[in-house]
């Protein structure tokens, strides 16, 4: 839809301005998509995660990552792909990392493992010699 595709030129904008430090731009940019009625709620929650990291606001910053794990759990998969990301929940994982949320990351990487078809148990071994 015409709706769906401002919404994520939006998020895209957003994303933009945050990889060039433009914090309130970023900010502005997904709050306006977040309060439209045709967003990608996992994406939307993840940049503005990643905003709350990068104002030092943790609380925040770990609401919305629920908030965008929620969203993919549920089959949200629209997080955009980077040269760096190439499944929402390995995103999830390298954001928990930077908030220093080591059990959240590994689950967030037993997700992708699993979406991947890579056997649970060889993530576990991974995890355990990490």
């Amino acid at each position: 839809s015409t709706e769906r595709f401002r919404s994520d030129a939006a998020l895209l904008l957003a994303h933009l301005n945050l990889a060039e430090g433009r914090l309130a731009e970023a900010e502005a940019g997904v709050r306006a998509v977040i309060e439209s009625a045709d967003f990608d709620r996992a994406w939307a929650f993840a940049l503005r995660a990643d905003i709350h990291i990068r104002q030092d606001n943790r609380d925040a910053a770990l609401a919305d990552l629920a908030l965008s794990a929620a969203e993919v759990r549920a089959g949200a998969m629209g997080m955009r792909r980077t040269d760096e990301v190439v499944e929402p929940w390995e995103f999830l994982a390298g954001m928990y990392r930077r908030l220093g949320e080591a059990d959240q990351a590994w689950e967030c990487m037993r997700n992708a493992a699993a979406g991947a078809g890579i056997p649970t148990a060889l993530v576990q071994l991974a995890g355990a010699n990490a």
